[in-house]
């Protein structure tokens, strides 16, 4: 029984990082109680200290997990110029609960304290984010040389998607979208 209860726990430890890097994403960190993300994950708010020490901890395990499993990660399966188009879609714009963690988070993260385990988190998100972007053109992320362009394409991104996010529901989002995907797909006749 006591293998069953472990395995239960880590099952339900998993359940609530993972419904709580969806509505921290979706909401804000400071808009989601302990309750909401309990509820979420289908469990009462009273086990969540079996869990976790604080709501601190749980925000930089979810930011974590949020960068592993976003549908803002490009990936070897698909070809860079279908992650940046899908990436700057209005399925992604819409869908801010499932999204990248970089524009979910970006705000509240702003504003938490320096040296704060989920700014710890976020920052390293962020530099594997310009890793595989460096990558992905072919490049070292190690070489300084390489890193300038991939941060100027990932700041034009999660930019636009958080304006066509603030802009949705007006022409001028749409507008934003796709100026952006113009800006950073590649033209294949110029390939």
């Amino acid at each position: 029984m006591g293998r069953a209860s472990r395995a239960d726990a880590e099952l339900h430890r998993q359940q609530v990082i993972d419904a709580a890097g969806r509505l921290f994403r979706e909401r804000g960190i400071d808009q989601v109680s302990i309750p909401d993300v309990m509820a979420a994950a289908g469990l009462t708010h009273g086990g969540f200290y079996r869990h976790f020490a604080s709501k601190d901890e749980l925000v930089a395990l979810a930011a974590d997990a949020a960068f592993t499993t976003s549908s803002g990660i490009p990936t070897r399966t698909q070809p860079f110029a279908a992650y940046l188009a899908d990436y700057l879609s209005t399925d992604h714009r819409d869908a801010p609960a499932r999204g990248c963690p970089i524009t979910g988070l970006e705000a509240d993260v702003a504003r938490s304290p320096a040296g704060s385990p989920v700014r710890a988190v976020f920052t390293a998100g962020v530099r594997a984010r310009i890793d595989q972007f460096v990558e992905f053109t072919g490049g070292d992320p190690a070489d300084p040389d390489e890193r300038p362009a991939a941060i100027a394409e990932l700041c034009l991104m999660v930019g636009a998607l958080a304006l066509a996010r603030a802009t949705a529901g007006d022409p001028v989002s749409e507008e934003i979208l796709a100026a952006a995907r113009a800006a950073v797909i590649p033209d294949p006749e110029s390939a």
